[in-house]
């Protein structure tokens, strides 16, 4: 699962690269155009919220992936082995939980947005809801592997996940 999760990870972040390099040249043609010919992309604004969107979603499941994400942990230290197993359990399954309930309610809102339309681009709204709902599979998959090795025995989830780790 792991190899999974990695795989899509990875595909996610190439996404990411992909659409900030997309963000940089439309801008850079955008600041061109405006110089030499002082008119301007009357859609990019709402092509540019857009990507936006889908760099920062799809760019934070690798972070989640590799348990890179911001953590305070100097009380969770203080606890012994056993609570602190019982901290990441608990810790996992409300993240867990959360994750399944925002995939739902971002496929809702995809489906909602299939029949709404941006006003200049004319897109549906789905765009906007879409890289939510990849990046909440991505950490449902992830939440449920974290809970598999706390069983076994093999996640702190409270440090950053090392190279060549399983």
């Amino acid at each position: 699962m792991r190899k999974l999760i990695d795989n899509i990870a990875n595909i996610y972040v190439i996404i990411a690269l992909a659409g900030l390099i997309i963000l940089i040249t439309t801008m850079i043609f955008e600041i061109i155009m405006r110089y030499f010919t002082s008119s301007s992309i009357i859609w990019l604004h709402e092509f540019l919220g857009i990507v936006i969107i889908w760099i920062t979603f799809l760019g934070f499941g690798k972070i989640v992936a590799d348990r890179e994400d911001i953590m305070i942990t100097f009380l969770v230290e203080k606890f012994s082995a056993k609570t602190h197993k019982i901290i990441m359990y608990i810790n996992t399954t409300l993240m867990l939980i959360i994750a399944v309930v925002l995939t739902i309610t971002s496929i809702s809102l995809s489906i909602k947005g299939l029949n709404r339309s941006t006003l200049l681009l004319e897109a549906p709204f789905t765009v906007y809801y879409l890289p939510l709902v990849f990046l909440m599979i991505l950490v449902t998959l992830i939440m449920i592997e974290h809970l598999i090795q706390i069983k076994r025995g093999n996640l702190n989830i409270f440090i950053t996940r090392q190279e060549g780790e399983k």
